[in-house]
């Protein structure tokens, strides 16, 4: 029987130490990753943020270089087919435009021109005659039926099998001075300098870069075997959306398996023409090395953590399970008539459990008619205090742990602080000292900035629930920095537990991107620039020869100075165009806020369209009524002066020629519209109507940037608006747009009558 007694007190004594210390661990865990997760979940969300703007600005620049190349060969091309009438020329002079041509560019390597009968009408090639045979071939079989649709042609890159180069055949149209095709100009091209350059690219430490068509093709790379093996990358997850799928979107991010089969940050950034893709990749450890490294740290505070919530649930659950051992030992005494014992409740034991042994012990002493002695009392008062010292010691141990966390944590009352660690104080520049009983108003950079954040979070800067919201700070020495701000309510209470991560790396990380971008803007401003005074002094040049300041001009002289004219014009106002796309994209457009009105708006257009206005015979219907708002007046007018001139330009040829210009109400609020009986556009062109450099299929032969719509939408966007069009070919178009945003405000409504201007 003795020994049954004992092995059930054993069993007794573990069941109930093990229960003790895995709740006491569990609390722990559950305080680490409530505290802790945030900061890993938004340490990751930033890397991923920062990692993925460096490889996309790396990406567009390399994208950026092979579409230029490429396009300065065509624009080569283009020039020599628009200004001089290669047709109609004699044999030789056409030979000899061809031995110029191939003299000024070394990437050419073969030239051929046709005629409209798709007859070879000259050629030359830097290389042998059987090359150049084997290359007349190729043009025959792939160039030659397309010549007729009066584009630009790209073929698929092709590798030399003697020099093992890359090459691509480019056609353009060659047509005479009314603009009808007469045949076309083909070349050769050598893209070895695409090799070259996306072989020098750096992603990070130990990434890589390389280029790919539609079909998956790889077409540049640093291990040139894999190009020359014509290897396919459809396997790619990463590159999925883009191959074979003309819709892609212009940019993707994510983690997939890269082309060396390890895991990668991957981006790509398509050039649209050719219809290849910048890929970029960056190892994923290197990639979020940060991010690691946080959490390794995390995980070794964890550890920590746990070991000492371990011993210390061991310890607590030892001392908690030997008195009620002890009182169940007392009571089975009692049971058997022994009524001569005394439990001492032992240093740590719980004030229930003191209270109960001294109801025992008054029990055996009552039965042995006696009454409670003064030494039992005061034996009562000092194990109580013995309890409350422990539970003091247990709260330290709580604190020192919240004390060693790697981020800043305060415990709130009501917004005043109870208990700060000693993150919060070097986050800060303050002491403990300092901040105990201090409302947590006190960090924040003025109090616009305390009642915003305490807006983001419900109303209160110590919500009921978990929170995280950005902050500005102001530390103690006075410098501003940026923190991540969570707040949790401790359950049961009405405390808060708040942590507080300085976060201004991340921030000046992305400072130094806007700065970038503004350097880029800064670059093609200075190049604009000096474009522009040699483009002002040829089209003032070219104007006085026109109007005979350096004597007469026979007909050829008048056409040539006149097409020459119109192509400086062309270039200066593509100038204007892209330093205006460049402002949009990098957000660096700032807008001038001031009032203005539609109606003033759009005579200021009429007036400067006024010439072609007449010239063409339009009828121009505006209101009379007015709406008037705040917003940029001359980003607007741009806006507004690129719909009404489209409308002026492909306005057709039609008797009764219109445009109405003017508002509308929906929903009480003003939608503005240009509207036209014009050539309208196809349906296949009205989807990507709104991006750079697309132009309706039905406005061949008609000069423009495809600038024009994509200016537009980023203006009328930055002021919180939308624009959309209806459109059918044959019919006309009208274009609509809204005004929104917080700095938008509508001043007046008057829808007026109607005003008939011819």
């Amino acid at each position: 029987m003795s020994a049954t007694v004992e092995a059930n007190t054993t069993r007794g004594r573990g069941s109930l130490a093990f229960v003790l210390a895995g709740a006491f661990l569990g609390v722990t865990m559950t305080v680490l990753l409530i505290t802790h997760f945030p900061e890993m979940y938004y340490a990751f969300r930033n890397q991923r943020s920062v990692i993925d703007n460096i490889q996309n600005y790396i990406a567009r620049d390399a994208a950026d270089k092979v579409r230029n190349y490429l396009r300065q060969k065509v624009s080569i091309m283009e020039g020599v087919a628009y200004l001089e009438d290669l047709a109609a020329a004699p044999k030789r002079e056409r030979q000899l435009i061809l031995e110029k041509l191939l003299g000024l560019e070394p990437a050419f390597r073969h030239l051929l021109l046709f005629d409209g009968n798709d007859r070879e009408l000259a050629g030359i090639s830097r290389h042998s005659f059987r090359r150049k045979v084997r290359f007349k071939g190729l043009v025959e079989r792939e160039v030659v039926p397309r010549m007729r649709q009066g584009e630009v042609y790209m073929g698929s890159i092709h590798v030399d099998e003697v020099t093992s180069e890359p090459m691509v055949v480019i056609a353009v149209p060659v047509t005479d001075i009314f603009g009808d095709q007469k045949g076309a100009l083909i070349a050769e091209v050598n893209l070895k300098f695409m090799w070259d350059m996306i072989a020098g690219i750096k992603v990070g430490k130990n990434g890589t870069a390389y280029v790919i068509d539609r079909q998956g093709t790889l077409l540049a790379f640093s291990d040139i075997s894999r190009v020359l093996k014509g290897e396919r990358l459809n396997r790619l997850k990463g590159l999925s959306d883009f191959i074979g799928n003309a819709d892609s979107p212009d940019s993707k991010t994510g983690l997939f398996k890269g082309i060396n089969g390890k895991y990668v940050a991957s981006n790509y950034v398509p050039l649209g023409t050719p219809d290849w893709a910048v890929v970029t990749e960056m190892p994923v450890i290197e990639a979020y090395e940060t991010v690691i490294l946080q959490l390794t740290a995390m995980l070794l505070l964890m550890l920590l953590g746990v070991a000492v919530a371990v011993a210390t649930g061991i310890i607590l659950s030892r001392r908690i399970a030997k008195p009620i051992i002890d009182l169940r030992n007392a009571a089975s005494k009692i049971g058997k008539g022994r009524f001569d014992i005394c439990i001492e409740a032992e240093k740590g034991t719980a004030e229930e459990i003191a209270e109960l042994a001294q109801s025992i012990n008054r029990m055996a002493y009552d039965l042995r008619q006696t009454t409670t002695s003064i030494d039992s009392l005061n034996r009562e008062i000092e194990e109580r205090t013995k309890a409350e010292n422990e539970l003091r010691r247990s709260e330290a141990s709580v604190r020192s742990i919240h004390r060693a966390a790697p981020v800043g944590i305060a415990v709130a009352r009501n917004r005043t602080m109870l208990t700060v660690n000693r993150h919060i104080c070097e986050i800060t520049g303050y002491t403990e000292e300092n901040l105990l009983g201090r409302d947590i108003g006190l960090f924040f950079e003025s109090d616009d900035e305390y009642r915003r954040v305490g807006t983001a979070l419900d109303g209160t800067v110590v919500p009921k629930e978990h929170a995280a919201v950005e902050a500005k700070f102001r530390r103690r020495d006075g410098k501003g920095i940026d923190v991540l701000l969570t707040s949790v309510m401790i359950e049961g209470t009405d405390q808060t537990v708040i942590t507080i991560t300085d976060i201004t790396p991340q921030k000046d990380i992305q400072e130094q991107l806007r700065k970038k971008n503004l350097e880029t803007l800064e670059f093609a401003n200075a190049v604009t620039h000096d474009l522009r005074k040699p483009l002002t002094t040829m089209i003032l040049v070219m104007d006085m020869a026109e109007k005979g300041a350096f004597g007469a001009l026979n007909d050829d002289g008048v056409e040539a100075i006149g097409n020459g004219l119109k192509a400086a014009q062309y270039m200066q106002e593509l100038l204007e165009d892209l330093i205006a796309c460049a402002k949009l994209e990098t957000g660096t457009q700032e807008l001038t806020i001031e009032t203005t009105g539609f109606k003033e708006l759009s005579e200021a257009v009429l007036a400067g369209l006024k010439y072609q206005i007449e010239e063409k015979k339009i009828i121009v219907e505006t209101a009379s009524g007015d709406v008037t708002f705040n917003a940029d007046k001359k980003q607007l007018t741009r806006a507004l002066m690129n719909l009404v001139g489209n409308a002026v330009t492909y306005i057709g040829s039609g008797p009764d020629r219109r445009i109405r210009i003017g508002w509308e109400r929906r929903n009480g609020a003003p939608v503005f519209f240009v509207e036209d009986n014009g050539m309208g556009i196809p349906r296949e062109s009205q989807e990507h109507l709104f991006r750079k450099f697309k132009r309706g299929s039905n406005v061949r032969g008609i000069s423009g940037t495809g600038l024009g719509l994509f200016i537009v939408k980023g203006i009328i966007e930055a002021h919180g608006g939308t624009v959309w069009f209806e459109s059918e070919a044959g019919k006309g178009t009208t274009f609509r747009f809204t005004l929104g945003g917080d700095y938008v405000n509508v001043k007046n409504f008057d829808d007026g009558d109607r005003t008939v201007k011819p």
